[in-house]
């Protein structure tokens, strides 16, 4: 009466695996060796799964793919963009450089701290890209202009630095409160 239809079409079967980590689960491929078992079983059936562990484990492997997709996409992207802008190896490379840098760090912080990306910190590679690489434009591009005005050498870095220093300041602290107020939630 209640896992058998009353037509005896459609039927429902409750698995409750051990306790175990979101990550385990996943690695260990139980809401796909579920579904696997059922095809055995039931090769013409339509095979439906619910529950937090399997909409877990799907999610994340969306998310891990779209991450693995689209990060080298918006690489390619952002390279496009900052040569056309900038129409010059060091202005192509000091962007990208400082993200790359940006996103090891972050991701050995997460991994040093035993966290993983979800579906809320996966938003934090793209966030990253996108910051660096504002901030890296600004830094380039006012680093040219002092480079047309005549200045030259560690003087124009350091002059570019002290332009940019404080507007990059107070949108790196907006950004980090705004990602700090996802800690309280």
């Amino acid at each position: 009466g209640s896992l058998v239809s009353a037509d005896g079409r459609a039927t429902a079967f409750l698995v409750y695996p051990r306790e175990m980590s979101e990550r385990e689960f996943r690695a260990r491929g139980i809401d796909r060796s579920i579904e696997s078992i059922a095809r055995e079983e039931a090769p013409d059936a339509e095979i439906l799964m619910a529950g937090a562990p399997p909409l877990k484990a799907a999610t994340s492997r969306l998310l891990i793919q779209d991450l693995m997709r689209n990060i080298p996409l918006g690489y390619l992207f952002m390279a496009i963009v900052a040569f056309l802008a900038f129409r010059s190896p060091r202005g192509f490379a000091i962007p990208l450089g400082a993200i790359t840098l940006g996103q090891l760090w972050t991701l050995a912080a997460m991994v040093l701290a035993g966290r993983s990306l979800h579906l809320v910190t996966v938003i934090v590679p793209p966030l990253i890209n996108a910051v660096g690489f504002a901030y890296s434009v600004h830094m380039v591009s006012e680093h040219d202009d002092l480079l047309r005005e005549g200045e030259r050498g560690p003087e124009a870095v350091y002059q570019a630095l002290r332009r940019v220093a404080f507007p990059i300041l107070i949108t790196a602290l907006t950004t980090a409160a705004g990602c700090l107020s996802r800690c309280l939630s």
